[in-house]
């Protein structure tokens, strides 16, 4: 298992594109310390300029948080890797408080590089009924599957997409209008000085943000959502004229603010069965969309306004192995592109 962390380790560095010197945070809850020692130690090659943040621990614990540590950190450009994993502890308000808006506006604007990644953790795996090294072994596989939707996104721009049309056997029916000359994105993504990073690992969808007025239908969820501690098992949500109009099993996320009522994202990605209960995992295997912020990557500027803004985002996975998606130009021609939970268009 040694030697799969460390390869884990080595790709999420070249994932980053880090080059020399540059100051690394490594945010992670306390139980994946032991995968962020091994990270850290695989960054010395690169930079001595590193921290370790623990999310849900003590804060004598993080010695280097005082109030003007991301200030510091900002002025150096910094590069900040946060682990992800289901069923920990929660973070604590004192890390919480020093997420300013000035720091989560330098992430938005990519002054440099940043990515979010899957590591596993003995509550996950006991609770997916397999052992550490067998979950490690999952997450590894898919993080380095190729992203094949990715070489379509031009053929998909020349469609000129009005609408996206989801049917699935269990119940969504949903019609998304897009923003006008809209382009899909990957979780590829530059900083402002050109250098290309992944932002999530893994990432197999394609994604972008519609319209915030401009969805109507109904969505039932295909894979359990782990969110704020909890396990939910099943979800669905009923749209009109872009709002949630009925609810069950979400009301806890749209109570967060009248945002949550409104899309923010549609992400595509090819159907896996497996579940992970892990969002970052579980949404890169099935077709999803995203309740709360929108992303602006590949939305002409003009169009800002119809998109939907909040402090919160969270994605819901909705694709099935039955799932179908037509695509309607601005013809009114219908383009099937998604048939059986795979992408058929060439």
């Amino acid at each position: 298992m040694s030697d799969r962390f460390n390869e884990y380790a080595s790709y999420i560095i070249k994932s980053i594109n880090l080059r020399q010197n540059q100051s690394v945070e490594i945010v992670t809850p306390n139980e994946c310390v032991y995968f962020a020692e091994r990270l850290l130690k695989e960054l010395l090659s690169y930079t001595h300029d590193i921290y370790l943040t623990i999310t849900n621990s003590k804060r004598e614990d993080n010695p280097h948080l005082d109030d003007s540590f991301y200030d510091r950190m900002i002025e150096k450009e910094f590069v900040r890797i946060t682990i992800t994993s289901p069923f920990t502890l929660s973070r604590d308000n004192y890390y919480l408080d020093l997420q300013t808006p000035k720091l989560k506006d330098y992430f938005h604007k990519n002054i440099s590089q940043r990515t979010m990644v899957a590591i596993p953790n003995n509550k996950w795996a006991s609770n997916l009924g397999i052992t550490l090294g067998e979950l490690l072994d999952k997450i590894i596989n898919i993080a380095l599957r190729e992203n094949k939707l990715s070489k379509y996104i031009d053929k998909l721009y020349d469609l000129d997409i009005r609408y996206l049309h989801i049917k699935t056997g269990i119940g969504t029916d949903l019609l998304i209008e897009t923003i006008k000359g809209f382009k899909f994105n990957t979780g590829i993504l530059k900083t402002k000085k050109g250098i290309e990073f992944k932002a999530n690992i893994p990432s197999l969808e394609i994604y972008t943000s519609p319209n915030k007025h401009g969805v109507i239908g109904k969505i039932v969820g295909s894979k359990p959502l782990y969110i704020k501690d909890r396990l939910i098992g099943s979800f669905q949500l009923e749209f009109e004229e872009g709002k949630v109009i009925k609810s069950i099993g979400l009301d806890s996320v749209l109570r967060l603010d009248e945002s949550m009522y409104y899309l923010g994202e549609i992400g595509l990605a090819e159907y896996d069965n497996e579940v992970f209960c892990s969002t970052i995992i579980d949404e890169n295997l099935s077709t999803h969309i995203a309740l709360g912020n929108s992303y602006r990557f590949g939305i002409p500027s003009k169009y800002y306004n119809d998109l939907n803004y909040s402090e919160y985002h969270v994605d819901l996975p909705i694709g099935t192995n039955d799932m179908l998606v037509e695509a309607k130009d601005k013809e009114g021609n219908i383009i099937t592109i998604f048939k059986d939970g795979n992408f058929i268009f060439e």
